[in-house]
């Protein structure tokens, strides 16, 4: 199977997960004016706490690593590259349009990281322990972890 089926299985029919700065449901009727102000204002900081959680798991699970940008595919080792590449790239995915970044995680069960410029990560498809360092590492960052 190639990589971009299996990307698309894993959307399709994986448990998904998402990590935002605000949780499922807020009490502010002002929910989406809360996001669009959590992006614009907070964009360097929230890839940094997503480049954290990310490196986190890359460190621990083999994995293979997607860039789509434009009409391109690109499959890159980021592992190998160190944290810099790692914490710019997922920069670089927020801040622009068209752009995404697809982790496979390869282990008994696949597990996919999923970054575009939507100022969220979505999780599909995370195991018992990988869906509770997923917790602890969003709880860390103070962050939300959702199921979608």
């Amino acid at each position: 199977m190639d990589y971009l089926s299996k990307i698309n299985q894993l959307q399709e029919h994986g448990e998904g997960y998402s990590i935002d700065y605000l949780p499922l449901q807020c009490l502010d009727e002002r929910y989406d004016d809360l996001e669009v102000t959590n992006f614009e204002n907070r964009l360097e900081t929230f890839s940094e706490k997503i480049a954290r959680i990310a490196r986190t798991f890359m460190r621990r699970y083999g994995n293979r690593v997607f860039l789509h940008e434009g009409s391109q595919d690109k499959c890159l080792s980021l592992c190998k590259e160190g944290a810099d590449l790692i914490d710019q790239t997922i920069k670089s995915i927020l801040e622009k349009e068209q752009t995404s970044l697809n982790i496979i995680f390869e282990n008994t069960k696949d597990m996919l990281f999923s970054l575009d410029s939507f100022c969220q990560l979505n999780i599909y498809n995370p195991d018992e322990e990988q869906l509770e360092l997923l917790e602890d590492l969003a709880a860390e960052e103070n962050l939300y972890l959702k199921r979608i």
